[in-house]
């Protein structure tokens, strides 16, 4: 599989009981899962359009909600007191 720079921060850990590949980004503590193809040909190509779409809806989510310190605030929510 070609590396590109998104995929250098993911680290492969688990593969889902529906067949699914689990990244974890080693710094910013994010999941993500990417269903297989049905053919492992494409999984290059598929792994790289699920890295890229997780880093334009991250970026989405940065602007929304500002993270703090790498962790995401929202103000709407109702806090929550165990």
């Amino acid at each position: 599989m070609r590396a590109s720079r998104p995929v250098l921060h993911f680290k492969l850990v688990d593969c889902a009981p529906a067949g699914e590949l689990v990244l974890v980004h080693r710094a910013q503590h994010l999941m993500l899962r990417i269903e297989c193809p049905a053919s492992l040909d494409n999984l290059d190509r598929v792994v790289e359009n699920a890295l890229r779409s997780c880093t334009e809806e991250r970026t989405v989510l940065k602007k929304q909600w500002q993270p703090v310190n790498w962790h995401w605030v929202d103000g709407t929510a109702p806090p929550h007191r165990p």
